[in-house]
């Protein structure tokens, strides 16, 4: 794999194909570290929404967007508040079982 300016090469081995991949279809796994190929790390500028989610500021509506750009960004934009609704949810499970525990043990 290399870093391009869109996004990245990628050589998918059980297919024999190689492709470019753009930086808003990749995710990176909790196991390789979130460490880019070439050991840089980008910054990416977030907008807090009303409710409190964080969305990256590429994904906001700009007036000069196309109506397929506008609705490509709408369902990244749901997609990123779904996971953060289910890591809060989480969050609070976490928080209310380690509280039980403490109440339970200090009984």
């Amino acid at each position: 794999t290399e870093q391009t300016e869109k996004g990245y090469k990628v050589n998918f081995t059980e297919y024999g194909q190689k492709a470019e991949v753009k930086f808003d279809q990749i995710r990176l796994s909790a196991a390789s570290g979130s460490k880019v190929a070439d050991g840089k790390k980008r910054t990416i500028k977030e907008v807090a929404t009303p409710a409190g989610y964080k969305i990256p500021e590429s994904l906001v509506v700009q007036k000069t967007d196309t109506e397929e750009v506008i609705e490509t960004k709408k369902r990244k934009i749901q997609a990123i508040k779904k996971q953060q609704r289910v890591d809060r949810k989480e969050e609070d499970a976490q928080r209310q079982q380690s509280n039980w525990l403490k109440f339970h043990y200090n009984k």
